[in-house]
């Protein structure tokens, strides 16, 4: 788990209107509706609201007309806490959230349930696990609260699945940027050429060699694959991963401090758990706004907005609740 980069920024819109969501943009004019508003919460805000009293109180109040939903990914690293303290605290908001918010309170399916869905088919809602599953989370969570020693023991086993998880990904990142910052070339890259790059030529095609890796691996995708991801409207959820990820490896690659004090390079800040932070954010793909307090990872994500990745807009915790 992360501690929060400065969110300074990141959001795209009007915090104060929550429910106003941009569906399309075209010549830079946003088109705007106004539909029912799906909050995705990733770890760091959800960490956040657990040692804050008063801005849990004011995310209640805001949000009494929200859904409120937490990616599988988020739920785990959640879970993960490196103290008990920690563990304490999130079960212990996640069940006043859930007396809050009842069944607004949602929890998404596994990123890789959801890229495979979407893949299969357009969707309209991110598959949210069973009801049953659900009641028996908000069990332990109870228990683990009472001092359970069976609750702490399965809880002791997500945290090992985590660190597992987040050492594969790191190692894979590692040869990854490994390779990107033996290219020459790349070393030699001024900042104005690599910001004028970004702002005029990066696209989802720029990211074509990710996506068909993810889609053959998890989807079994056949050679249609290219059609199904250009398509308007298609895989919403892997287009963020992909953005995200693409832009991860590109700021691990830069020498450390690369583009200051020029704002645009602030979404180059890195952080070890970038690639980790990319699945957690996929999710938002369905949702309207992605609150973090990760400033870096809203930074990306509001360029992702305006490059066509995504239509959510990122936002902290305090402009939500303003």
């Amino acid at each position: 788990m992360r501690g929060p980069r400065p969110c300074t920024g990141g959001a795209v819109g009007n915090a104060k209107e929550p429910h106003q969501f941009s569906l399309a943009k075209s010549d830079g004019i946003v088109s705007r509706v106004t539909i029912h508003a799906n909050w995705l919460m990733d770890t760091s805000s959800l960490v956040a609201l657990s040692q804050s009293p008063d801005l849990l109180a004011r995310f209640e109040q805001r949000g009494k007309d929200a859904d409120v939903t937490v990616p599988s990914a988020a739920l785990d690293e959640l879970f993960a806490a490196p103290s008990a303290e920690q563990l304490l605290g999130a079960a212990a908001l996640l069940l006043r959230l859930g007396r809050t918010f009842d069944d607004r309170l949602r929890f998404a399916k596994p990123h890789t349930d959801l890229w495979l869905a979407e893949y299969r088919a357009p969707l309209s809602e991110i598959p949210l696990i069973a009801p049953d599953t659900r009641e028996a989370m908000f069990g332990q969570l109870e228990k683990l609260l009472a001092g359970s020693d069976e609750a702490v023991d399965n809880f002791d086993s997500v945290r090992s699945v985590v660190k597992g998880w987040k050492e594969r990904r790191k190692f894979s990142s590692k040869q990854i940027v490994q390779r990107a910052r033996e290219i020459d070339a790349l070393q030699k890259l001024r900042p104005l050429e690599v910001k004028t790059a970004l702002e005029t030529s990066f696209g989802i095609e720029t990211v074509e060699e990710e996506a068909e890796k993810l889609l053959r691996h998890f989807c079994s995708a056949g050679d249609d694959w290219r059609e199904i991801w250009r398509a308007d409207g298609r895989l919403p959820a892997l287009k963020v991963h992909c953005g995200l990820t693409w832009l991860a490896k590109l700021a691990e690659a830069l020498p450390k401090g690369f583009g200051e004090p020029d704002g645009f390079f602030e979404m180059m800040c890195r952080n070890r758990n970038d690639f980790f932070d990319a699945t957690v954010a996929s999710i938002a793909g369905y949702g309207t706004h992605f609150v973090t307090e990760d400033g870096a990872l809203a930074k990306r994500c509001s360029f992702l907005r305006l490059r066509g990745f995504l239509d959510f807009e990122a936002i902290s915790l305090n402009e939500l609740t303003a």
